[in-house]
């Protein structure tokens, strides 16, 4: 497989669509969990920290949807290339 344009402008919109899933997760959803887990503290029922889905988004933003991205564009190339 090539490194080719649509492949990158893929890639490129996938971390864009990333980074607008990262600021969406830290403005709304982020502070609940947060607050949840430190008011449940006091009763020791907290569970595990809100770290492990931070972690997840993350992975999923910044490495999953430019992948996803980059693959899509591959794929629009190679049909692209076939139709003609």
């Amino acid at each position: 497989m090539t490194v080719t344009l649509p492949g990158i402008l893929g890639a490129l919109a996938g971390f864009i669509a990333g980074l607008v899933t990262l600021s969406l997760f830290y403005r709304a959803i982020y502070p609940v969990l947060s607050f949840r887990h430190e008011t449940l503290k006091v009763t020791q029922a907290q569970g595990p920290g809100p770290s492990r889905l931070v972690f997840a988004v993350q992975v999923i933003g910044l490495v999953v949807m430019p992948a996803l991205g980059y693959f899509a564009g591959q794929i629009f190339y190679a049909h692209q290339m076939g139709a003609t």
